[in-house]
């Protein structure tokens, strides 16, 4: 009975430290919770915010006199998002998305 019980200790107190572990690394990134929403669904995931602690850079960019955030993948600089005032920006394919 003893043994039962310990595993379940040691397996609860493995879960609750994977867990902050997790939720520090997501949360070290810089990010607010609603800009990890990189397919704009409306929804954060748990895979969103891995992927945006893992692989998502951010830089401030001028979107006509507007200092905005571009979201872009740090593997090949992709951007994926634009937001100002948080607001995601969409443009006309021939303009120019920030000087």
């Amino acid at each position: 009975m003893l043994g039962k019980l310990a595993c379940f200790a040691i397996g609860a107190v493995a879960g609750v430290l994977i867990t902050a572990a997790i939720a520090h690394y997501i949360l070290a990134s810089g990010y607010k919770y609603a800009e990890m929403d990189w397919n704009e669904d409306g929804q954060t995931t748990l895979g969103e915010m891995l992927h945006g602690a893992a692989e998502v850079g951010v830089e401030n960019v001028d979107v006509n006199g507007r200092t905005c955030k571009r979201f872009f993948e740090y593997k090949d600089g992709r951007g994926i998002k634009v937001l100002c005032d948080g607001k995601v920006m969409t443009f006309n394919p021939g303009d120019p998305l920030y000087e």
